[in-house]
């Protein structure tokens, strides 16, 4: 049964993806490998992927998900922070934010 990998720790999900690897580099088909760790086939392809281009340690410790930092804002740097200083210089009241 597979799990979902996304809810263990950074380190278990490191464990699964050092046992996958291991097996892959001893000879093991993905399909057997996805059993034997309890993730899907395609995620072992994933994994196997990503070690042949930036080699296996960098597989093992996997990536950041989802979005970085400041993507998809939609205030520049400067108007974050003036809208900042309004909030925390003047009452909410004299910018119409509350009645």
């Amino acid at each position: 049964m597979q799990t979902d990998a996304r809810q263990l720790s950074p380190e278990a999900q490191r464990e699964k993806r050092r046992i996958a690897l291991r097996m892959w580099e001893q000879g093991y088909v993905q399909k057997d490998i996805a059993e034997a760790v309890a993730v899907h086939a395609r995620t072992i392809a994933e994994w196997i992927k990503q070690a042949r281009s930036k080699g296996v340690e960098a597989a093992i410790e996997g990536g950041r998900r989802g979005r970085k930092t400041g993507d998809s804002r939609s205030l520049t740097p400067e108007q974050e922070l003036m809208i900042q200083h309004l909030m925390v210089d003047k009452m909410p009241v004299s910018h119409a934010i509350i009645n």
